[in-house]
């Protein structure tokens, strides 16, 4: 859950309060990403960035949609820019995390809607898009959708027994490490290299945060995810260390980047992201199941988060019973006890 309260930052120096943020994003190693400061400071860089600078300079990222850019300023990139294309739906990026805001689980990218119409390289754009917060100003690795056949045998079974009520349940003090291969993060080290994850990640921490965001797959019909996978884990600082072959990071969180292949079907219930969900989680967290049962009765909140849009609302709200009806079947199954975290 998030830690909500105000806090401030070393620059060179000199204490400046998170408030004063958006005058210093991306901000330094070490900054409370969780606080409200931040995700205020962070929206309002986004809303005000000027998208028509010309000094701005938009560079495709890799992977499969078309419409994904980094912006950068000054010769330092600061934001995401993704627009609506044939495999991404922009409005997934904002609602996951406006959904995180709501059920304090901040683990999506600050994200604000923008309307952009001007040239970007060859291409014309002139529609609303996602703004996202550039997410390497944390050090975060790449899962890969092969997370649960190439990572540690150890970890792996451990997360995918967490899921499920008829194993084990992970209490705090149960410890959560593993490597994985990954060609992404830090632009400081080149190539694919193995990661490990250590520290005072708890097994507990990690199977409750991957129960959450597939369950906030299905609100926004994620099909995307692939189970475990397409998923990063953010360090609390840039710091790492050496261990061989290996790039250590400690006390890390997990951390969703790509929620943008989303909306594409009349209802969550056929989605990938749904049935994921009912064939991996047994387990949720009390918490925000109590967060949904508020949600779906809150009809200003959801005119928020929906942008008052009444497809993105009846999307949502269909997708927040698909998600309480099975946390009770599993707890019908299985005990409360033994279906929450």
């Amino acid at each position: 859950m998030s830690l909500r309260f105000a806090v401030s930052i070393l620059i060179v120096g000199i204490l400046v309060p998170v408030a004063a943020l958006a005058s210093v994003y991306p901000p330094v190693p070490g900054t409370d990403r969780e606080s409200d400061a931040y995700f205020k400071a962070a929206e309002s860089y986004l809303e005000h960035l000027d998208l028509d600078d010309p000094s701005l300079v938009f560079k495709r990222l890799g992977g499969t949609t078309a419409t994904n850019w980094s912006v950068a300023k000054d010769g330092r990139i600061v934001a995401d820019l993704k627009c609506t294309s044939g495999n991404t739906d922009h409005h997934g990026a904002v609602v996951a995390y406006r959904l995180g805001r709501e059920l304090g689980f901040n683990i999506y990218p600050v994200a604000v809607y923008r309307k952009v119409n001007r040239p970007i390289g060859d291409v014309m754009i002139s529609q609303q898009c996602a703004l996202k917060e550039w997410d390497s100003v944390f050090t975060q690795y790449y899962w890969t959708r092969e997370t649960f056949t190439d990572t540690d045998s150890r970890a792996k079974q451990d997360l995918v027994s967490a899921l499920q009520c008829e194993g084990p349940k992970p209490g705090q003090g149960d410890g959560f490490q593993f490597s994985a291969r990954s060609a992404y993060g830090d632009p400081k080290l080149q190539g694919a290299r193995r990661v490990a994850y250590r520290g005072d990640t708890s097994l507990l921490q990690a199977s409750r945060d991957f129960s959450t965001m597939m369950a906030v797959d299905v609100l926004i019909g994620n099909e995307d995810r692939f189970p475990g996978g397409n998923a990063f884990f953010r360090s609390a600082t840039t710091s790492f260390a050496q261990d061989g072959d290996a790039v250590v990071f400690e006390d890390v969180r997990l951390f969703s980047l790509d929620n943008e292949a989303a909306f594409k079907s009349q209802s969550p219930s056929p989605t990938h992201a749904a049935r994921d969900l009912k064939k991996y989680v047994s387990r949720f967290d009390a918490e925000v199941i109590a967060g949904l049962q508020r949600l779906a009765a809150d009809d200003e909140a959801l005119e928020k988060i929906s942008d008052g849009s009444e497809r993105l609302k009846g999307f949502l709200l269909e997708g927040i019973q698909i998600v309480i009806d099975h946390a009770a079947e599993s707890e019908a199954a299985c005990g409360r006890d033994r279906a929450r975290f």
